[in-house]
């Protein structure tokens, strides 16, 4: 199991969480938006995102809220690379499975993880070239991330 609670905090934006106020013009706000939403003040639109380590509502200007989604995906991504590190250790530890075959989302897939599909590699071999997430991948899950979204996975290969 990962600890989470021991990271660093995914951006460097400095936000106060107890303030609820426009990121632009600062004016209070009556509530917390509960989606994003236009300021009475300004008129410019309020981004709200959660912090996944606190669980509080962040309020957010448009480049801050871009910021706050790359970042946070890159972070997601390096769990999920070691999320799969740690599967192939554990196969590897088992007495009958020594290969592994990746899995793709089939016909959804982007042309490099469809590249992908069906290789039946080494464990060890795997470990070596960390090949999933597929770095790759241009599947979006939002058009506003820079990187894909690679759903890829290893499933145990036994002769």
């Amino acid at each position: 199991m990962f600890n989470w609670f021991k990271t660093k905090p995914i951006i460097d934006i400095k936000i106060n969480e107890r303030e609820i106020k426009c990121p632009y013009c600062s004016i209070e706000l009556e509530k917390i938006p509960v989606r994003k939403s236009k300021c009475k003040s300004c008129k410019k639109i309020i981004y709200i995102r959660t912090n996944y380590l606190t669980s509080k509502k962040l309020l957010l200007s448009e480049k801050d809220a871009t910021i706050f989604d790359i970042k946070e995906q890159k972070e997601e991504l390096n769990d999920l690379r070691i999320s799969n590190r740690k599967t192939l250790r554990e196969y590897r530890k088992s007495d009958f499975i020594t290969k592994v075959e990746i899995l793709t989302a089939s016909d959804s897939s982007c042309k490099h993880c469809k590249e992908l599909n069906g290789k039946i590699i080494d464990i060890n071999e795997a470990l070596e070239n960390d090949l999933l997430p597929c770095k790759e991948c241009t599947y979006k899950i939002n058009s506003k991330l820079a990187t894909g979204w690679c759903r890829c996975c290893y499933a145990p290969h036994i002769e």
